[in-house]
């Protein structure tokens, strides 16, 4: 897509690497995608990665484009992956597979509902607002709350859920997931606990829930999400299938992505999030709507030939052998028990975040058009590769690290 000159609207919001603009419209909101990334909830890092904002936004309307489509969800029905998913629930509750059917009848009608209007710009997508209700922050003692009592679902509105829905097809090495699992936990999720470990796959996507508006994401059982998020329990619940059905219509997707003639296998999905809002109309019946993006920077994507990392966790591995990142890991376990914030700790200790080495900049300015090639046949800069070339220059990136 052509490069268009930026409207210089007024900014709403300025993140780490998207910033959110006003529409024209008073219900619009235009995103705009940076060069910029962020790891481990740290902020912006030191490079900008040419082409990554143009990548996510082409990616992200593609997404949502085919999302809206009832036929995405037709095609869904008849795949194998969406009858691995019924039959794992189908032993472990009967009336959950029964309604992942009808939710995924629903949506085979109507398509999903999200937020996406149009892509604006080369790096930008107009989205419909949605209501933003953040909770309280407040101090008793040495411990803080949020206080979430003002949320509300108000009629005729659509209002974000303050939560990050995760999916997880398996335990990727570095996942968080491990940090948790447990024989009691592993029950309560339907999975045999010999079976979790670093490599393990799942046979259908595990939800979990982390804090969205609080000062960073924390960790919520499934009972607290309901709770905290102020959801009646049929809204819940829906939100759950449809981050399941989701997820799967994901895998499937990427199964296919960037084949080539010599019938390679696609990209394996691992996990991701998901960000949603609450539609309510004047009869009073809620709707889940699709919100934020979908994009390598909210997924885990792997090449099932190499295990090479083909999202944004391709730069983590390059922070995962620095100092800087071992200072990182020790403030954050300490950050419940120390005073003063963990980002400043860090750096007082270690510095800001190094810049990436050429050598991984060079891959990274590559893989997101890349991925954007592969998924909706776009590639910002002309510089996307085909699979079997990403591959050989993730595996001899690496090799500079290891």
């Amino acid at each position: 897509m052509a490069s268009e000159p930026v409207l210089m609207s007024s900014l709403v919001y300025r993140g780490s690497v998207k910033n959110v603009r006003a529409g024209r419209a008073p219900d619009e909101l235009e995103f705009e995608f940076s060069d910029a990334y962020s790891v481990f909830d740290w902020g912006r890092m030191p490079d900008a990665l040419s082409g990554k904002g143009e990548s996510l936004a082409a990616i992200g309307a593609y997404f949502f484009g085919m999302l809206g489509r009832v036929e995405a969800w037709k095609d869904l029905e008849t795949s194998p992956e969406f009858r691995e998913t019924l039959a794992f629930y189908s032993r472990r509750d009967s009336a959950l597979a029964e309604s992942l059917r009808t939710e995924l009848s629903e949506l085979s009608s109507a398509g999903l509902r999200h937020h996406f209007l149009e892509r604006s710009g080369a790096n930008r997508l107009k989205v419909r607002k949605a209501h933003v209700i953040r909770p309280v922050k407040a101090r008793l003692t040495s411990q803080e709350f949020y206080d979430y009592s003002a949320m509300r679902y108000a009629t005729g509105a659509t209002t974000l859920v303050p939560l990050e829905v995760v999916f997880r097809f398996g335990v990727p090495k570095g996942s968080s997931f491990l940090e948790r699992a447990t024989p009691e936990y592993a029950r309560e999720l339907g999975l045999m606990w010999d079976s979790i470990g670093e490599g393990a796959r799942f046979e259908a996507p595990v939800i979990e829930f982390f804090s969205k508006l609080e000062g960073s994401d924390r960790f919520l059982a499934p009972e607290q999400a309901m709770n905290y998020a102020r959801l009646d329990f049929p809204a819940f619940a829906r939100i759950v299938r449809r981050s399941i059905l989701l997820a799967v219509w994901l895998k499937n997707c990427f199964a296919k992505v960037g084949l080539e003639p010599e019938g390679s296998a696609g990209l394996e999905l691992w996990d991701g999030k998901f960000e949603w809002a609450l539609a309510v109309d004047s009869n009073g019946t809620s709707e889940p709507v699709l919100v934020d993006s979908i994009g390598p920077d909210e997924l885990r994507l792997v090449d099932p030939a190499t295990g090479a990392q083909f999202s944004k966790e391709f730069l983590r591995q390059f922070y995962r052998k620095t100092p800087w990142y071992a200072e990182v890991r020790s403030q954050k376990k300490a950050r419940k028990n120390e005073s003063g914030d963990w980002k400043e700790r860090v750096t007082s200790a270690r510095g800001g975040p190094p810049a990436l080495s050429s050598e991984f900049r060079a891959v990274a300015e590559s893989l997101y058009p890349s991925l954007a090639l592969w998924i909706c046949g776009e590639n910002p800069g002309e510089t996307g590769v085909s699979i079997a070339e990403m591959r050989g220059r993730i595996e001899r990136c690496l090799r500079t690290i290891s």
